[in-house]
């Protein structure tokens, strides 16, 4: 049995069902998907003297319909999957699940965000503000409230300590690019110098100077 069914059978399938294949054949095996997140309305634009009005309806848990400003056009997307304003983190969170267990067995996966400011990337990513103070170290669950890299980071790290892995290192980087300019937030937050982007021997790219924080 691998690393990962083993992690799935202590830590219970996201859907509480069983699974006719492991994470790591899942992640494996798919093409890129693309999950859009639809946020409900702010206050500031359910409740204003200007009121927001809803652009975008979910036909169906793939199917999304624009609305144009003049009610005149509309376009209808397909997606892996939509998710709505009442989808909670785990929900999300659960969709990508795969992803992170797949690495406990040797593989490469990526999840990010992508939308316009204030689309809801660092929510999903993260969580709303203010949520990690409440959450203690080693505490064995996370707040409801946790986005994406909080929930993956507890799942690599109790699958290692559930798979009794005597040593196991995770590194860890954030950067940040804005204005077409790439930052290291771990070492430079108020984003006073870019980093200088420069090829490597391999031909791939690389930040330099990019700082790292690492456990294990």
């Amino acid at each position: 049995m691998s690393s990962v069914e083993r992690l799935e059978a202590l830590l219970g399938g996201a859907d509480g069902g069983s699974r006719s294949s492991t994470p790591a054949e899942e992640a494996s095996s798919e093409a890129v998907q693309v999950i859009v997140r639809v946020r409900p309305l702010l206050s500031h634009e359910a409740g204003g003297e200007r009121l927001a009005e809803e652009a975008v309806e979910i036909e169906d848990e793939r199917t999304v319909k624009v609305v144009s400003q003049d009610k005149h056009k509309n376009v209808r997307c397909r997606y892996d999957a939509v998710a709505g304003p009442e989808a909670t983190q785990e929900a999300i969170y659960s969709r990508v699940r795969s992803c992170t267990l797949s690495v406990l067995d040797g593989y490469n996966a990526t999840i990010f965000a992508y939308g316009q400011t204030g689309s809801g990337k660092t929510h999903t990513m993260f969580g709303p503000p203010g949520y990690h103070r409440e959450i203690g170290y080693g505490q064995l669950s996370v707040s409801p409230m946790a986005g994406i890299i909080p929930r993956a980071i507890h799942d690599l790290f109790s699958g290692a300590q559930r798979d009794d892995v005597e040593d196991f290192q995770v590194f860890v980087s954030f950067v940040q690019i804005y204005n077409e300019a790439l930052y290291d937030m771990l070492r430079d937050g108020t984003r006073s110098a870019p980093l200088q982007i420069r090829e490597e021997s391999s031909g791939g790219g690389a930040g330099g100077g990019g700082g790292g924080g690492g456990g294990g």
